[in-house]
């Protein structure tokens, strides 16, 4: 799939989550044509189209005259950058919390001989 996108050139897909996902890792913009009632696909499409990522069209629109313009890339490292800082800001605060000692989550008289019930808090 990487050489296929990076060899491209010019991409149109839906803009469903996973799918912008791997365009962002790639590097790669695309021409997103939105799933007629995804409403997050529709959303993810103009709000990341007014952010300059990418180009949407609504598929009613879609025509033989469509102008497809050439596939463009973008820096994501400012995404991998503020990804980093958020993912290292929440193992500190993972790791800082103090560790609870496990709870039990069935009284002592009605656990049975075989039965440990456990539960974390």
């Amino acid at each position: 799939m990487i050489n296929i996108i990076a060899g491209s050139d010019g991409i149109i897909c839906r803009s469903g989550y996973t799918t912008l996902m791997d365009l962002i890792v790639l590097n790669s913009s695309a021409l997103l044509i939105p799933t007629p009632g995804q409403t997050e696909q529709e959303y993810l499409a103009e709000y990341l189209s007014g952010k300059g990522l990418f180009s949407y069209m609504n598929q009613k629109n879609l025509n033989g005259n469509t102008i497809f313009h050439r596939k463009k890339t973008f820096d994501n490292s400012i995404y991998a950058r503020d990804s980093s800082i958020l993912l290292s800001r929440a193992l500190e605060e993972l790791l800082d919390q103090p560790q609870q000692k496990p709870q039990s989550c069935i009284s002592e008289d009605k656990a049975g001989p075989d039965f440990q019930g456990t539960m974390y808090i």
